[in-house]
C-alpha cells in the first residue's frame, strides 16, 4: 500500500490496481498511507443482475428493459424466480459464478464455498493483529444460529453462555471494518439523517455473501429448488434483500413500524409475489431488489 504513493510521484504514467481483502489493514495502522494519492473502490460480490447477466444473458435482456409499474408475465415471473433460487445457492462470489457458467456442478460450487470459508478462518489468526483471533471466529461461526432464530436483534449470548459485549465487541467491529459482516443498526426514530438515531446497542449482523450463508446453513439445495419450506428461509431471503441494497441506499428502516408512525405515500416490499401496487404498498419480486432504485 505504502509503494502506491511512490508509483503515483514518480511513475504517474502507470496505472496501477492493487486488490485485496483489507483484512487487518484497517486496523492494523500502517506505518504510512498514501492519503489524498489512492483511490479506493469497494467491491462487493455480485450483486444478482450482474449474476443474472452472467448465467442467463438472453432473458437477462427482458431483465433490464422491465419498467416502474409494468407486469411481469407469468411465463417470466417464473423463470426469474427460478434464477433467484439460484442466486440463494451460488452467491455473487466471482469464482463460484465462473464455475457454475462453465460447469453447471452444483457439488464444485459446495466445494469452492467450502474452501472459501476454510481460507477466511485462516485468515482471521493471520491477519487479527491485537485483537483475539479466537473471538472473532466465534463471532463469524455464529452468524447461522443468529439468523436462524430470527432474533430482533443481535444477542451474546448465542456466541457462547454468559458472553458479554465487551468481551466481543472489538471481534465484531473487525469483522463488519474487513467486510466480512454487514450491520445494521436500529433507529429509534425513521427520521433524516437515519445515523443520528441509530441504537447502537441494537442490531443485527449479516454474512457478506448469500450464497456463502446458505452453505454455512447447510441447506439442501433441493428445500430451494423445489420452493419447499425450510427453517432458514426467512434468514436467507432478509440475507439476500440486503445485500442487493447495499450501495442504492443506505439504510432501511423497519417496514411495518414505518407504515403505522409515518404513513408513506409509497412504501416497498419484498417477496416472491408478482410486480403489483395495492394502494400505498407496491410489491417488488425478490429478483428486481436490485434495481429498487430504478424501479422507485
Amino acid at each position: 500500500m505504502s509503494a502506491l504513493k511512490y508509483f503515483r510521484e514518480k511513475a504517474n504514467e502507470y496505472h496501477v490496481i492493487a486488490a485485496g481483502s483489507l483484512l487487518g489493514t484497517l486496523l492494523a495502522k500502517p506505518k504510512s498511507y498514501p492519503a489524498g494519492q489512492v483511490n479506493l473502490i469497494e467491491v462487493y460480490p455480485l450483486f444478482f443482475d450482474e449474476f443474472f447477466a452472467a448465467v442467463d444473458e438472453p432473458l437477462y435482456g427482458y431483465y433490464t428493459q422491465i419498467k416502474k409499474g409494468q407486469q411481469i408475465e407469468e411465463i417470466f415471473h417464473s423463470r426469474l424466480l427460478e434464477a433467484y433460487n439460484y442466486y440463494l445457492i451460488i452467491g455473487g462470489l466471482p469464482e463460484c459464478v465462473a464455475s457454475w457458467v462453465q460447469y453447471k456442478d452444483p457439488q464444485r460450487i459446495r466445494q469452492i464455498q467450502d474452501e472459501l470459508v476454510s481460507i477466511y478462518e485462516n485468515d482471521f489468526s493471520k491477519h487479527s493483529g491485537k485483537i483475539n483471533s479466537g473471538r472473532i471466529l466465534m463471532v463469524f461461526r455464529s452468524i447461522v444460529s443468529q439468523l436462524g432464530k430470527e432474533n430482533e436483534k443481535f444477542i451474546y449470548g448465542c456466541i457462547k453462555e454468559g458472553a458479554r459485549a465487551r468481551e466481543f465487541e472489538e471481534a465484531i467491529e473487525w469483522l463488519v471494518s474487513a467486510g466480512m459482516l454487514n450491520r445494521v443498526y436500529n433507529v429509534s426514530k425513521p427520521e433524516h439523517p437515519l445515523k443520528a438515531f441509530e441504537e447502537t446497542s441494537y442490531f443485527k449482523l449479516f454474512l457478506f455473501d448469500t450464497g456463502l450463508l446458505k452453505h454455512m446453513a447447510a441447506i439442501d439445495n433441493a428445500a430451494i429448488l423445489l420452493k419447499s419450506d425450510y427453517q432458514f428461509k426467512g434468514a436467507l431471503t432478509e440475507n439476500f434483500v440486503l445485500q442487493q441494497l447495499q450501495g442504492q441506499f443506505e439504510a432501511p428502516p423497519s417496514f411495518k413500524a414505518y407504515i403505522k408512525n409515518r404513513q408513506p405515500q409509497t412504501a416497498i416490499r419484498f417477496s416472491k409475489r408478482g410486480y403489483v401496487t395495492d394502494g400505498n404498498i407496491t410489491n417488488l419480486p425478490l429478483y428486481l431488489a436490485a434495481m429498487t432504485s430504478k424501479l422507485v
